[in-house]
């Protein structure tokens, strides 16, 4: 009965076949038969295995074919072919046994039908049979039963090739059934696999490696090619499988090193290593392919968990399970998206993100990544080790290759560096991670999520977990509170740009960074490899670089901020800004760092609600860019509010931090925060200890303490406290620039601060009674960066009607000076004879002097501090008293550009502070304009009307504009006259006494009513002061005082001492005194005089109209004699010209010698010289024997050597002629066609006979030469002959002459003589001149010469030359 219905399958099988026109395969022939005769394979097998041995060999088959099934030897063969067979194999193998009997797995199914479908569309076809392109179970059932395949086993190899569980098979899924090309690797595994579903189901592909290996753990291609033929795969895609398999290009398959104890994830079936191998070998190494196939397969990024599922179905004969933990893995905080970018990291190239995720199957920790990548067992991954490690996970070497290369940042072996990619980040791992990622500066658009521009914890965590692979939700967490400095919750873009900037890294951002990575007191012991103290660039670039993380190209930047003094290396106190707390100073650093000469911009940008102040929230939000936390920020935030009124002005309290150059008051409050004391800032500046501060050292301190760069700063505040103009002040009085003040230094507070000393008083004058308290002089002083205790004694000074009060005209004379005075004279009196009456209390009349003036001070109850800087200021010839004309000033109701002048100088200073001040308070593009000027003087009791006239007078070129040098020299067109020295000196140039005079002759005294000068010597500790050498001891009248310069060295024109008036200065004749009055010791620092170059302003600038020579130098010590110099013109020109210095002495010498006495000595020292010069030089030199022997020309030796040249000459020129000779007969004569000769006369030929004929000539001249011994040619007697006769009758002629002329027109007669006779010409005349033609004896005697000569009009001799001549031309030719 069972043979009845196998029987009837049978038949039912043939006929599906046939109805489907398909053509028997031996194979399905065979199985048909061995499924009707036997009822299982083990019976089958056992009637084909006659020997028993478990073993069916190829010669029993055969057998078993013919003797059995009674089929010839030849269908035996063809079946047997049909079933793939290996080359060589001699027994089939259980896949042979399977797909001719019964039941069969994957493996066998692929042998039954690749004999008779080629590829996969032609067992689509087959399959298919609704055309839908899938096969549903009962199509693939149906195709199935037609190879006597039952249901049950057709269910089974369905749901092998259906990993997906789809429900269809399509045709990408029949590849593993046919024979192909190309055989991707997770094929080739899953025909190894060949059904094995168990947990370890992943080491299958491993074990069946292992068995093709010959047992020493290295699978050689050849190994490999006999594994896969056995499942019917060709040689080449076995060699192409090795090649993948070979990761370690090592032409072996490296089993041990992909086994269970080091990694085996590119065998594992469902690892993340596998799928991205799998992915590698399905689409040839195309990455962007298989990106490109999940975004069809999910419509586009980010892909979701099904497109992943069928991808790795269709692709990777992976089941829906593993691939949903694959997912997971990929998006590990259950987003359920999988963004493009983190694909493409596991496809393509893979970055440190997605190589965390690929370590994260390996180890759990670092110290099981090593044990199982760490070969030498060294503690740490060499770069080999980590490029093995990135092969064996399916990464290329260049990929290796650069990941290394981001993660030895230390330039060590991998160990602590491995925490990047493996377990929980830091801040710097973090940025490793993003800057792969990402790329530089690109963190920001994959963060904000909401488009907000702000990040938030949730999408922080998002940004983490999905692009960089962090995972750990409180390490997360703790990297976000690192960034979130002001714990708001949300992080800016500039604190997101922290993990991604590169180019755009600054110090704030920096400085955040290693404040967060270290915990160090001390930066310099970190980075100083050189261990001089210092750090250079290098220095920082490595320690950066390999504890930051930082490349070298970013610090670039960095370093130049950090470098604020441009030496090249950072000390100590400029390293502290990266991890010392926030202050002003570090503010202005990171400001500086982040908007390079637009911080006041970035400041402004910063006020949110447009009012132009910065409230405390809007100043937080500002400060959380720098990564400045809310305690911080609200700290600074109260320091710079010094009105305390709760915002900030950016005009005027925020320029102390954002402005590149600061005023005297900002400075002031910059080195109040930054020193604790007066004596630390002291100790800082006099780097020399010397006890003086220059304006270098200022500079210093600034640069290192305070953040300054550049000198501009430095420049203007020592301008300010350098009153003497001497380039060094104590260092006991830079109170003005760092500690207590006078009440002068208040006056320059006060005046940096305000626009006018009466805003700041009625600033502060709460009550508006006139009276400044107590308190609200405090309030007053503590905005101008006073301490309290600096304060109270100011206060004491000033309140000297009140005790508890300072009145306001006492505080406006110590803000104004000089101005305030005016103010109070001219309320008190009306006219000069009142005031004099009032102040002249003793005699001698009309001469105020100090002790008056301060009695009267007194008595309208002034300061007297104030009282010697307010005489002094008008007493400007230092005589030590006043006169008439300084009343007239201060009671004059306009004022000359002198008497601005001084009002300006007493206020300010000087008169380039006062310029900064018009043009800082206006428009600031370098000039002063009327308004800027009348802001600037009207305060001071200065009439609108009076400043618009003195403008008028010193815009000389009606320009509308004052220049910074006509600001400081203030005064008109020819007003003010100077002497600068006109060469550089190496000391100090002095003037004890200068005068001028109006007239020629010296009588005429012209008074000096305001001395300028550049500045003045300042003497040092201990000394009587500096003001011992002012500008004014030169005008004094007395010799023992003296004008000494602020240089020394001094270059050209940088000295120099003069005089401004209210009139036009003309002088004539000018005094100098520049040596001392007695022989004793120069008490101060100059002894020596120099060259003047007087100069007269005209209206724009000095102009040169005489120069003053140095006085020589027996001169110098002419002790107490001056020099008078009378100027050779009046007015100043556009020449300069010498001055005539007048000595009486040497005009009175002059007139007794005829000489001057420098004349006589310069005469006595130049023979002296040239007679020492003689004797000692020349002499000996000619008597050298050198010299002796050049003398000797005729020498014996020397005449012998001369002939002998001559002779080779003429040895040598005689061969020369031979030659030519030789030329000239050669081609001189030709041969006819006949034999006959005939000469040649053609051009060559004539050339060198005249060649010939003048080498000649130079011969016999040459011999002639050589024949006598001074080398001249010796007359012949032809010759000596011809001179004596031409002698004789020019004689002849000359007695001829005495009688008569034979001269026509002036020219000699040339006739016969018969004519001459018949013309009347005596014989004896026609004989005595014996002219041409006269007589033929005289032709023949030898005169033919002369005759043709004297026919031509030519005399012989110069036809001669003439003829030479052109000899010579033709010879050079």
């Amino acid at each position: 009965m069972v043979q009845m219905w196998k029987a009837l399958a049978l038949a039912l099988a043939l006929a599906l076949a046939a109805r489907t026109a398909l053509a028997v395969s031996p194979v399905v022939s065979l199985r048909a038969v061995l499924q009707q005769r036997f009822g299982s394979r083990a019976e089958a097998v056992a009637s084909m295995d006659t020997d028993s041995s478990g073993i069916v060999t190829n010669e029993e088959f055969e057998r078993f074919m013919v003797r059995s099934l009674g089929r010839s030897e030849a269908e035996a063969a063809a079946t047997l072919q049909a079933l793939c067979p290996a080359v060589g194999q001699v027994r089939l193998t259980e896949r042979q046994l399977d797909a001719m009997s019964f039941d069969l797995h994957l493996s066998a199914l692929r042998l039954l039908l690749q004999a008779e479908y080629e590829t996969s569309d032609q067992l689509m076809s087959f399959l298919d049979t609704s055309g839908d392109a899938q096969v549903s179970p009962g199509e693939w059932a149906s195709g199935l039963s037609s190879h006597l395949i039952s249901a049950l086993n057709a269910q089974e190899l369905f749901q092998r090739l259906d990993v997906g569980q789809m429900g269809f098979l399509v045709e990408s899924s029949l590849r593993l059934l046919v024979r192909t090309s190309h055989l991707a690797l997770c094929d080739y595994r899953q025909l190894v696999d060949d059904g094995d579903d168990g947990a370890d189901a992943g080491d299958a592909f491993f074990r069946a490696l292992v068995a093709a290996d010959d047992g020493d753990q290295k699978l050689q291609p050849e190994e490999l090619v006999a594994q896969a033929e056995l499942y019917c795969v060709g040689e080449a895609p076995a060699r192409a499988l090795h090649a993948e398999l070979d990761v370690l290009s090592d032409g072996f398959v490296d089993l041990f090193a992909l086994s269970a104890p080091r990694l085996p994830q590119l065998l594992l079936r469902g690892s993340l290593t596998a799928y991205r191998a799998c992915l590698k070998s399905y689409f040839a190494n195309d990455r962007s392919a298989a990106v490109q196939d999940l975004a069809v397969r999910a419509a586009g990024y980010p892909a979701n968990s099904v497109a992943l599922e069928l991808q790795g179905a269709l692709v990777a004969w992976q089941p829906a399970e593993a691939m949903r933990r694959l997912f997971g893995q990929l998006d590990p905080l259950s987003s359920g998206a999988l963004p493009r970018q983190r694909f493409e990291s596991v496809a393509g190239t893979v970055t440190l993100s997605g190589l965390r995720l690929f370590l994260a199957e390996v180890a759990s920790d670092r110290p099981e990544l090593l044990a199982r990548a760490d070969i030498d067992q060294g503690g740490s991954l060499s770069r080999a080790e980590f490029l093995s490690l990135t092969q064996l996970l399916g990464l290329t070497t260049l990929n290796g290759e650069e990941l290394f290369g981001l993660l030895n940042y230390s330039s060590t072996e991998l160990d602590q560096t491995l925490q990047v990619v493996l377990g929980d980040v830091t801040l710097v791992h973090l940025r490793l991670l993003a800057l792969c990622e990402f790329g530089p500066d690109s963190a920001l658009a994959p963060a904000d999520e909401d488009a907000s521009d702000t990040v938030d914890l949730q999408e922080f965590h998002h940004f983490a977990g999905g692009y960089l692979a962090v995972s750990n939700a409180s390490n997360v967490e703790n990297l976000f509170i690192a960034l979130d400095v002001s714990r708001r919750g949300a992080l800016r873009p500039a604190q997101l740009a922290l993990l991604t900037a590169q180019g755009t890294l600054d110090l704030a951002l920096l400085r955040h960074l290693a404040r967060v990575e270290l915990q160090e007191d001390a930066l310099t012991p970190l980075m100083d490899t050189s261990h001089n103290g210092l750090v250079d660039f290098q220095e920082l670039r490595a320690w950066a670089t390999q504890r930051l993380a930082l490349g070298g190209g970013a610090l670039a930047k960095v370093f130049y901020d950090l470098d604020v003094c441009q030496t090249g290396e950072l000390q100590e106190s400029q390293l502290r800004i990266l991890i010392e707390p926030p202050t002003v100073v570090v503010l202005r650093r990171l400001l500086a760092s982040r908007f390079p000469r637009a911080a006041a911009a970035a400041a402004l940008a910063a006020d949110s609600d447009g009012d132009g102040r910065l409230a405390e929230e809007e100043f937080a939000l500002f400060m959380q860019d720098l990564f400045i936390g809310a305690d911080d920020a609200l700290a600074l935030f109260r320091l710079l509010d010094f009105d305390q009124d709760g915002a900030l002005n950016p005009s005027s309290e925020l320029p102390v931090a954002t402005e590149p150059t600061l005023a005297l008051f900002d400075f002031r409050r910059l080195a109040a925060w930054s020193f604790e004391s007066m004596e630390e800032a002291t100790n800082r500046t006099d780097v020399d200890g010397d006890g003086w501060v220059t304006e270098a050292e200022l500079w210093h301190m600034g640069c290192r303490f305070l953040g300054l760069r550049g000198n501009a700063t430095s420049a203007t505040v020592f301008r300010a406290i350098d009153l003497s103009s001497t380039g060094q002040v104590a260092a006991l009085d830079v109170g003005l620039a760092l500690g207590s003040v006078s009440l002068g230094g208040f006056r320059s507070l006060a005046q940096s601060v305000f626009t006018a000393g009466a805003e700041a008083f009625l600033t502060f004058d709460l009550s508006g009674d006139g009276l400044l308290q107590m308190d609200e002089f405090l309030s007053l002083s503590a905005q101008l960066a006073i301490g309290r205790a600096n304060a109270e004694l100011l206060f004491q000074e000033l309140a000297t009607r009140s005790p508890d009060a300072v009145h306001q005209d006492v505080f406006l004379l110590a803000v104004n000076g000089l101005a305030q005075f005016r103010k109070l004279v001219r309320e008190s009196y009306a006219d000069v004879r009142s005031a004099l009456l009032d102040f002249d209390t003793v005699q001698p009349w009309t001469e105020v002097s100090l002790e008056e003036f301060a009695a009267w001070c007194t008595r309208l109850q002034l300061p007297s501090s104030l009282v010697p800087e307010l005489f002094e200021a008008l007493d400007v010839r230092q005589e030590g008293k006043l006169l008439r004309l300084h009343f007239e000033m201060l009671l004059s109701g306009q004022l000359t550009a002198r008497g601005l002048s001084q009002l300006l100088t007493s206020a300010f200073g000087f008169l380039q502070t006062a310029f900064e001040k018009a043009d800082g308070e206006g428009d600031g593009n370098g000039v002063v304009d009327l308004p800027e000027l009348a802001r600037l003087a009207t305060p001071l009791g200065v009439s609108s009307a009076n400043v618009a006239q003195l403008f008028a007078e010193l815009d000389q070129d009606q320009v509308g504009t004052l220049s910074l040098e006509q600001v400081m020299v203030m005064a008109p067109k020819g007003h003010a006259l100077r002497l600068s020295n006109a060469q550089a000196e190496l000391e100090h140039v002095h003037i004890y006494e200068l005068r001028f005079f109006g007239d020629a002759e010296c009588h005429l005294d012209r008074i000096c009513e305001l001395p300028i000068s550049s500045g003045h010597f300042e003497a040092g500790p201990g000394a009587n002061g500096s003001a011992a050498f002012t500008a004014g001891r030169a005008f004094d009248l007395r010799a023992e005082t003296r004008w000494v310069s602020q240089c020394g060295p001094c270059r050209e024109e940088v000295a120099w001492l003069g005089c401004k008036s209210d009139t036009a200065i003309e002088v004539r004749c000018l005094e100098l005194l520049q040596t001392a009055p007695t022989r004793g010791e120069v008490p101060a620092a100059s002894k020596v005089a120099t060259a003047w170059r007087l100069q007269s302003w005209n209206g724009r600038a000095w102009e040169t109209v005489a120069d003053i020579v140095k006085p020589p130098l027996w001169e110098i010590d002419n002790f107490g004699e001056a020099f008078i110099f009378k100027l050779p013109f009046s007015e100043t020109t556009s020449r300069p010209r010498a001055a005539e210095s007048v000595d009486v002495d040497a005009e009175a010498f002059e007139d007794r010698f005829g000489m001057s006495l420098p004349i006589l000595v310069l005469i006595c020292v130049g023979v002296g010289i040239c007679g020492l010069l003689c004797l000692c030089v020349l002499c000996p030199i000619c008597a050298r024997p050198s010299c002796l022997n050049a003398l000797r020309i005729n020498a014996p030796e020397r005449m012998d050597a001369k002939r002998s040249k001559r002779l080779d000459k003429v040895l040598r020129m005689k061969q020369e002629v031979k030659a030519l000779e030789a030329s000239v007969q050669a081609g001189a004569m030709t041969t006819d066609e006949w034999g006959q000769w005939h000469k040649v006369q053609h051009r060559e030929q004539k050339a060198r006979e005249r060649e010939l004929d003048q080498m000649r000539k130079v011969q016999a001249t040459l011999e002639a030469s050589a024949k006598t011994p001074g080398g001249r040619e010796a007359p012949s007697e032809e010759r000596q002959e011809q001179r004596r006769v031409a002698m004789e009758r020019f004689r002849r002629m000359k007695e001829a002459y005495e009688s008569k002329t034979i001269a026509v027109d002036g020219v000699a007669l040339q006739a016969p003589e018969s004519v001459l006779l018949e013309l009347g010409f005596e014989p004896e005349m026609i004989e005595a001149f014996g002219l041409p033609g006269f007589s033929s004896s005289q032709r023949e005697g030898g005169l033919g010469d002369e005759e043709e000569g004297w026919r031509a009009g030519i005399p012989i001799r110069s036809r001669r030359r003439r003829k030479r001549s052109r000899t010579r031309k033709r010879t050079c030719r």
